[in-house]
């Protein structure tokens, strides 16, 4: 996993932490009651953890079970008990926290970041618990862990781990500037002054940089700041002047340290992936001296020719310590003591899904438990001097907890950076800005009322069987297209109303290998999956005649354009379930305020050209664009060319395809979509036919309210752009004409039964149910039934235009389902675009769009005629001998 930066995770917990803003609790009205033990004398907890770790726990589980007849551990899925908190909507901590303390009387979850009312409100005192039980040994913890965990005197979490901060760095750039190996206890006067001699600069050049950690310096700002005994953390914000001179020194400091090359502070104009691939090369070329561990990629770790060693940060009153895993018990849990139990032995178990090991070859993470640490091949596998580094690094006292107001204090110094290192402001200035910034929020706070929590009483749910009651059918259901947390809901609502059902929701990590239709087909009873599952006729069931059978199913609420894809003569190989269209979202507002008549169902492609023209007006930094194309403008533009000319770009009549990128009208077209582009869009390249595109700022300018329409799959992007935006955003058709449409603007996902199963019936009853609710809540679906998507429940969740959307598509898919330019070809693989998509991003920075599309005519004809030689190793070697510089994403360089 590559990690962007101290920077990154500071700010992150800063966003995070920006949303609490809470009153004091009532603890009284907290369910502490402790009655009797269940009617048969066996007492039945919860355990909730993230669903995808039950298959980790089930064997403790089961010892547990196994060793404590009156005490039995039930697992309850974390996901399904906190969905409604994660919904896509602004995150609300309080709820959140309110929720997992719900699930169940035990939980394994994330703590840190909370208000310590949160904490007391939801969570059990752990104390009184761990004094009254002799076998457990408080000191078989490392002391940082349970201080990182004690709030108010009081401990609310038993950590399962500790995630250290380590450097790594290039002993062979060391020896060559005769630097002894970092003391495990070195200051950052010591780090800084090492820095400068790692770091190598000839005029304007950087030969060697001291450290690149991919923070731009924030790292070593909050050490040089430690050094001069500014306190960011424990100071209250109205107490302190972020232009204060001291701040000032420090940042004028690491200014020179960057200027001298002493840190890599590379600042790109956009985060893009190549920014970070250009740092870790730097470090794998051997021109860094230090670097944080387990910041580079697998890859780039493999490459590394030099002796690679490891180093502690310096000090910092925080203590950098990650978020880490915990087991709590429920503050309304009637079982405390039981539930103790349980933790304690939990708490001594090593885990099977164990990650402290690191490519890099040092441990990261470790058990916050000395004797699991210690016992764990990890550890073993390391020398006595990074054991001892590790052991300097836990002796080390926490002096500060990262808190709301500390984090949106330091939040703004660091904003206030990118500005400062860039030369678009001088220090003083962006301290003032910054100061400016924070003392608007404190007066903001002052107007804010106080948001009052929830103080009833913590209610935990009876645990839900996670098997089959005695005499119900089994059946798995595979949730190979969606969310399976979202199945498991409709499952268990199901199962409320049939009893005589069990099902048992898989993923597919349970699946194992293999991930064919044969290999799905086998695994489950019924699966949700895409339509091409259907075009295997031998593994999926025919489903027309238990819809025969069945007076009652409504066949006639599909639109018959969406039963097409699973159909096969007289046999329906599926239902479908949710349907996915390419679609147009827009502005609103914008729309309004130019004075213009929202998208129409039957609006012309010069409609949409009149529409983008309007609504494209300024210059520079306030510029309003009339379209945003953020799924794909490479997949876009085959919707532009067929709409707008009646030659296909492929001509598929014989074996081999042919391109027809020359025709007069397939230029016309391309001029059109060039000059969309250029005059009304904010992209200056065309994304999507590299390997290396990355995206740009659309997200940005949609949700500032700078674009008034963008082409997008499903409902709008709210998680992406945020959902307090002062702007209604509504959907509309494309301009589709009257021109038939392709398949590639039309997906669906389908119910299917196996054709190996013997529950079939089970099944029925299972997917007639699912039909009937769109429990599939990725964003950019819609429900294939009529019925659901005109339901009260889907309405409440879609934008303004979702019918018409849904009408529209329908309507054009049923006067044909699919494009008389898509016949099938047994040789399509055949067909590369690339050069097509390359000749229009050429013309779009300024090319000649004919002569580019002269060049790719031939180009692409050349490879076709490879494909054509190399035919069983479907052409994979045409790419590079054609085109040495090809950049696609299918052809993969074994030689590398």
């Amino acid at each position: 996993m590559r990690v962007r930066g101290i920077i990154t995770m500071l700010l992150t917990l800063a966003v995070i932490l920006s949303s609490c803003n809470l009153a004091n609790n009532n603890p009284e009205a907290i369910n502490t009651d402790t009655s009797a033990d269940n009617s048969d004398g066996v007492i039945t907890i919860g355990f909730a953890a993230d669903e995808f770790r039950e298959e980790e726990y089930a064997p403790l589980i089961e010892q547990f079970n196994n060793e404590n007849s009156d005490v039995q551990v039930q697992f309850v899925s974390l996901d399904l008990a906190t969905q409604a908190a994660n919904t896509g909507q602004s995150y609300e901590p309080n709820e959140y926290l309110r929720q997992v303390a719900s699930a169940a009387d035990t939980i394994a979850t994330y703590y840190g970041g909370f208000q310590p009312e949160q904490t007391n409100t939801y969570f059990y005192d752990l104390t009184p618990l761990i004094d009254a039980d002799s076998t457990f040994n408080r000191d078989d913890y490392y002391p940082v862990a349970l201080q990182s965990t004690t709030t108010n005197g009081g401990i609310h979490w038993l950590p399962t781990e500790i995630n250290l901060p380590f450097l790594s760095y290039n002993k062979d750039l060391w020896n060559e500037r005769n630097l002894p190996p970092p003391d495990p206890n070195w200051s950052w006067t010591d780090f800084t002054g090492t820095l400068e001699q790692l770091s190598e600069k000839n005029g304007n050049t950087v030969n060697t940089y001291g450290i690149a950690d991919g923070s731009q310096g924030a790292l070593v700002l909050l050490g040089l700041l430690e050094e001069a005994n500014t306190d960011l953390w424990n100071v209250p914000p109205e107490e302190l002047r972020l232009d204060d001179p001291t701040i000032m020194t420090a940042i004028e400091q690491l200014q020179g340290l960057i200027d001298q090359g002493s840190i890599y502070a590379e600042i790109p104009e956009e985060e893009t992936q190549s920014a970070y691939e250009e740092m870790e090369k730097q470090i794998s070329d051997g021109n860094v001296g230090i670097w944080m561990n387990d910041s580079l990629s697998s890859e780039t770790i493999n490459n590394i020719t030099f002796d690679v060693g490891y180093a502690n940060v310096p000090p910092l009153a925080i203590g950098l310590w990650s978020n880490s895993q915990g087991y709590a018990i429920s503050s309304g849990t009637e079982h405390p003591e039981a539930a103790w139990r349980w933790l304690s032995f939990l708490s001594q178990q090593p885990l099977t899904n164990d990650f402290r090991g690191s490519d890099s070859g040092m441990m990261n993470n470790i058990y916050a438990r000395q004797s699991l640490t210690e016992q764990s091949e990890s550890w073993n596998a390391l020398n006595e001097e990074q054991q001892t580094m590790i052991q300097a690094t836990l002796n080390r006292p926490v002096e500060a907890t990262i808190n709301e107001t500390s984090m949106n204090t330091i939040s703004l110094v660091f904003m206030a950076l990118p500005t400062i290192l860039g030369g678009e402001q001088d220090i003083e200035t962006a301290l003032r800005e910054a100061q400016a910034n924070l003392d608007e929020q404190l007066a903001q706070i002052q107007l804010t009322p106080t948001a009052v929590p929830d103080t009833g009483p913590i209610v935990i749910a009876t645990p839900i069987p996670n098997a089959a009651p005695d005499g119900a059918t089994t059946i798995r259901f595979g949730a190979f297209s969606g969310d399976p947390t979202s199945f498991q809901q409709a499952a268990l609502a199901f199962q409320e109303n049939n009893p005589d059902i069990f099902v048992e929701v898989l993923d597919h990590q349970m699946l194992g290998e293999g991930d064919g239709t044969e290999s799905l087909a086998s695994s489950a009873d019924c699966f949700v999956a895409n339509s091409d599952f259907s075009s295997d006729m031998t593994t999926t069931l025919d489903l027309q005649p238990l819809i025969d059978a069945d007076a009652g199913f409504p066949i006639d609420d599909y639109p018959s354009s969406f039963l097409v894809p699973f159909q096969n003569d007289s046999a329906l190989h599926g239902l479908p379930y949710t349907v996915q269209f390419d679609v147009l979202h827009y502005n609103q507002t914008v729309f309004e305020a130019a004075g213009l008549e929202p998208p129409q169902v039957d609006w012309s492609m010069d409609d949409f050209l009149s529409a983008a023209e309007q609504l494209s007006s300024g210059q520079g930094d306030t510029k309003q664009y009339g379209l945003a194309i953020i799924s794909s403008p490479t997949h876009e533009s085959h919707f532009f060319f067929e709409q707008l000319v009646v030659e296909p770009l492929i001509e598929r009549s014989n074996d081999f395809p042919q391109p027809n990128f020359t025709d007069p009208e397939v230029i016309e077209a391309a001029r059109f979509f060039v000059d969309l582009m250029a005059n009304y869009t904010p992209h200056t390249e065309l994304q999507g036919y590299k390997s290396s595109s990355y995206g740009d700022d659309s997200y940005q300018l949609i949700g500032e309210g700078r674009v008034g329409m963008w082409l997008s799959g499903g409902f709008p992007i709210a998680i992406a752009i945020g959902d307090d935006n002062e702007f209604t955003i509504a959907m509309a058709p494309k301009p589709l004409g009257d021109n038939p449409i392709s398949s590639r603007n039309f997906q669906a996902n389908g119910l299917f039964i196996s054709a190996q199963t013997e529950q079939q019936d089970a099944c029925w009853r299972w997917l007639k149910h699912l039909s009937t609710e769109m429990v599939d809540t990725y964003s950019t679906n819609f429900p294939a039934r009529r019925s659901v998507l005109e339901s009260e429940t889907f309405a409440a969740q879609a934008s303004p235009g979702t019918l018409e959307v849904y009408e529209a598509y329908s309507e054009a898919l049923d006067r044909a389902p699919l494009s008389q330019h898509e016949t099938t070809n047994s040789r399509s693989w055949a067909m590369e675009y690339y050069w097509f998509h390359q000749a229009l991003d050429r013309a779009l920075q300024g090319e000649d769009l004919e002569q580019e599309l002269i060049e790719a005519q031939r180009t692409t004809e050349d490879y076709i005629e490879c494909a054509r030689q190399n035919e069983e190793e479907y052409g994979q070697a045409c790419y590079k001998q054609i085109d040495p510089d090809y950049a696609g994403p299918r052809v993969f360089d074994t030689e590398e």
